[in-house]
């Protein structure tokens, strides 16, 4: 019989990183014989844990969107099941589920709550002012009912205490890792460019992200004409949805671009897709600490992408990656340019990163890590600063 029971609240939010990031976590607890469930409510998140053989939970009203009844209701719904349940660990995602999730299990008596960062949702700069004081005031509190946050770099880690969220000693930082045995048994499957949409031959620049503001894209449609002119072979594959995705189209469609870029929307077999491109682009404005560039990195893919906090953490100052400053086109399409016309190099970067994630970015360095914040906080002993900061 399992010896405790930790439930993973993620709630609304779409296919991103942080699903394979919460797979990994259950994982490392069915090793330690600790039963693992997930709060997820988004159907192809819901899909992708089934088919993983992990249970889901569902509790109404815990959801993406605000909303102050449905949020009120819901958060009595998830009162009573951890109640029911008994976990002894609740580890909050996200930034809604988060806050839901760490007030519920703080009035249902839960022994040890844990909040994951992967970046603060007042970053968001296309908030209003109000919103972003909101959501800030909102994380302030929302520590009050947890036992630790694990901020994903060091970044949000700093930016968690200098702006009043947390105590030094209540945060630390883990840093978000990806599972290379799976990855390195994963191949590119015959086909897989066909099932994209794409033409057998031909370069393929690719970018992987939710279609939002925070991704910069605007930015790298507009380096593209520039890039393609050169190579005119080239094929550009955008994988993700999102609130953009129209407006998107409507601008590679008035930049000409219309025949060369491909929209293949979401795809649950994204490392399959990493193996696709040639060259993997992330024009994000912000970031945490982003599992997709894990993974390019582990699959080996040239990368351009961008000088901001959180990539910086992963990629140095341009050891395993072209970087450019975001919101820049024109620098965008130089770094694009470059490895595209330098394959030596490209290759280089790609062998560099690939090495950077074995010797940094390990899953099993990052599961010793958690595990060993929830045995701590389980005896009701407190983490030092060896084990945390």
């Amino acid at each position: 019989m399992p010896e405790a029971k930790v439930l993973h609240v993620i709630g609304g939010s779409q296919f991103g990183g942080i699903v394979p990031y919460v797979a990994s976590l259950v994982k490392m607890a069915r090793e330690q014989n600790m039963e693992a469930e997930v709060l997820a409510t988004a159907p192809r998140v819901v899909d992708y844990y089934r088919q993983r053989g992990i249970k889901v939970v569902s509790v109404l009203g815990i959801d993406r969107e605000i909303s102050p009844t449905g949020d009120l209701s819901g958060l009595f719904r998830l009162i009573a099941h951890l109640r029911r349940h008994h976990y002894r660990v609740v580890h909050t995602h996200t930034s809604k589920g988060g806050i839901i999730g760490r007030l519920a299990a703080h009035l249902a008596g839960v022994p040890v709550i844990i909040h994951t960062t992967q970046g603060y949702a007042f970053q968001d700069y296309a908030q209003t002012r109000f919103m972003r004081w909101l959501l800030l005031t909102a994380e302030r509190i929302a520590t009050g009912w947890c036992h630790l946050i694990i901020a994903a770099n060091k970044f949000d880690r700093d930016l968690a205490i200098e702006t009043g969220i947390v105590r030094p000693e209540k945060i630390v930082t883990i840093k978000n890792c990806i599972d290379l045995d799976t990855i390195d048994r994963t191949p590119a499957p015959e086909g897989i460019r066909a099932s994209l949409g794409l033409g057998r031959q031909g370069k393929v620049i690719g970018v992987m992200a939710r279609l939002s503001p925070q991704k910069g894209l605007e930015y790298f449609f507009d380096a593209l004409p520039s890039v393609l002119a050169e190579f005119p072979s080239v094929q550009v594959l955008v994988v993700g949805e999102g609130e953009l995705l129209q407006a998107l189209k409507a601008r590679v469609e008035g930049l000409g671009l219309s025949g060369q870029v491909v929209f293949a929307g979401f795809r649950s077999d994204w490392i399959e897709v990493l193996r696709a491109i040639d060259l993997f682009v992330m024009p994000s404005l912000w970031e945490g600490l982003p599992i997709t560039l894990l993974g390019a990195m582990a699959t080996s893919r040239p990368i351009v992408t961008t000088r901001i906090k959180g990539i910086t953490d992963v990629c140095g100052d341009g050891e395993v990656a072209l970087l450019v400053e975001p919101a820049n086109s024109a620098a965008l399409s130089d770094a694009m340019a470059r490895l595209l016309r330098d394959e030596a190099a490209a290759a280089r970067y790609g062998a560099g990163a690939r090495r950077r994630v074995e010797e940094e970015y390990s899953e099993t360095v990052m599961n010793a890590r958690i595990w060993n914040c929830y045995q701590t906080l389980l005896a009701g002993k407190p983490l030092t600063a060896a084990e945390g900061a």
